[in-house]
């Protein structure tokens, strides 16, 4: 287990909550918004655009320098807090951006930490379906594409009807064939 896994495995709200006010001390600095994050026991999601002028290889390489260091110092351990390469994607497409946004903030249920992607405090998923005001993220692409919060709600509950119907393609395909029964698999999200 790594020293990042061994200070979120109890959900401790500590480290958390730094890297959060890391991220709103450097954001301005290095001119990068903030669209979407979820933070994992063990992983990251972080959903950035760099603006005019904006660094978001500098952005990274100060957060995460600044968050080592803090925890480091906690934990009077030395050395790095993560293993192996961080990963990143630049994305054109902003049809893809909505739907990586959605994948972002549904990765703590298949993860088994909530039933649903808005209880898992450590994203700002509550922020996007308008259940919280936004103090960290940029809600433009929210704005842009979505009427308000509860439309981008029905969006991710949208992805589990989707994901039920596929199921129930795959263990009965001869549903397909029934005219007047639909048959659906439990929703997962209730609204």
């Amino acid at each position: 287990m790594s020293t990042i896994e061994a200070l979120t495995s109890c959900r401790s709200l500590r480290p958390y909550r730094r890297l959060l006010s890391i991220f709103a001390k450097y954001r301005d600095r290095y001119n990068v918004a903030l669209l979407a994050y979820c933070l994992m026991p063990n992983h990251y999601h972080l959903v950035l655009r760099q603006k005019e002028g904006g660094s978001i290889s500098g952005f990274l390489k100060t957060v995460f320098n600044t968050y080592t260091q803090t925890i480091n110092a906690l934990t009077g351990h030395s050395g790095t807090l993560f293993q192996g390469q961080s990963h990143g994607k630049a994305v054109e497409d902003d049809d893809y951006l909505v739907h990586l946004i959605r994948y972002v903030h549904l990765n703590p249920v298949p993860a088994q930490l909530v039933r649903r992607p808005e209880e898992w405090r450590f994203s700002d998923c509550r922020e996007w379906m308008g259940l919280a005001d936004a103090t960290l993220t940029d809600l433009s692409v929210r704005n842009e594409y979505f009427e308000d919060g509860k439309s981008y709600r029905k969006f991710v509950e949208a992805y589990w009807e989707e994901k039920d119907g596929e199921i129930v393609d795959r263990l009965w395909p001869e549903a397909r064939n029934l005219d007047k029964v639909r048959m659906r698999a439990p929703r997962t999200l209730s609204r």
